[in-house]
């Protein structure tokens, strides 16, 4: 489907204000657990209110400005008090992950994230998961600077071509190396989780055909970024230079 200047604004618009803002946004599926030291975890499970959030926010007819994950944000941001208290709940996840020799250097508050609370509470509709395969591919070069084919699954195309960039998706993985001799040889440990949180699977299969429920249409915009090509290489390009020129984030700016 040819893209549309329009909607390509529109999907870069969404993409970037949640980017931008992605830690206030997965701060509402952040909850404290006092059965483990009071500890604060990023839930994968929550309310599907949440998920009804930031689904409006990126498949909807409306506005950015009118929707609901926009509006919150906004108020924190301009609202000191809430800010600090939305802020120390973001500090205490990543200081529990510092200490976690696996998760330490991996990404915590991604757009990748965001995407996956919309994925998995729609896993059955196709039309929705197809749609949204279009932020996945952004994304993909948004953490790269890559030029992917794949959206949230990884296609075989894209392992072919780019086998020695894989590295670069982060992955919860310690590799360790040991010498036996005159050999060396290596060890990949992988992190095992919690039963609370979902790490990010940049390289995920699909292995299994799915059988989805068809025709369940969320919006217009939503059946527009189902059947369109991903953005051109230019225009992530252009997102990614943006991002990247970012010094100080937007919502700091209260403290």
């Amino acid at each position: 489907m040819q893209q549309d200047e329009s909607i390509t604004n529109e999907i870069i618009k969404r993409y970037n204000y949640l980017y931008e803002n992605k830690e206030l946004a997965l701060a509402l599926c952040i909850k404290k657990n006092d059965e483990k030291g009071h500890n604060y975890y990023l839930y994968s499970n929550v309310d599907n209110d949440i998920v009804d959030s930031f689904q409006e926010f990126l498949l909807s007819d409306k506005r950015i400005e009118a929707t609901g994950l926009y509006k919150y944000i906004e108020f924190i941001k301009e609202n000191k008090y809430f800010l600090n208290i939305v802020q120390n709940k973001i500090d205490c996840v990543e200081k529990i992950r510092n200490y976690n020799i696996y998760l330490r250097n991996i990404p915590t508050f991604t757009v990748w994230k965001i995407l996956n609370y919309v994925r998995k509470y729609n896993q059955n509709n196709k039309n929705i998961v197809k749609a949204l395969d279009v932020y996945y591919n952004l994304d993909r070069y948004i953490l790269t600077g890559i030029d992917w084919k794949s959206g949230y699954d990884i296609v075989e195309e894209d392992i072919i071509e780019n086998n020695d960039k894989l590295f670069l998706f982060p992955a919860p993985i310690i590799v360790t190396r040991k010498k036996c001799g005159n050999k060396k040889t290596f060890m990949a440990l992988m992190y095992a989780g919690n039963e609370y949180e979902e790490e990010d699977d940049f390289l995920n299969l699909n292995l299994n055909q799915k059988e989805y429920k068809e025709n369940i249409y969320y919006s217009s915009f939503s059946i527009i970024l189902e059947k369109m090509d991903y953005l051109n290489v230019e225009v992530k390009k252009s997102i990614f230079d943006n991002l990247n020129n970012l010094k100080v984030k937007t919502y700091k700016k209260g403290f």
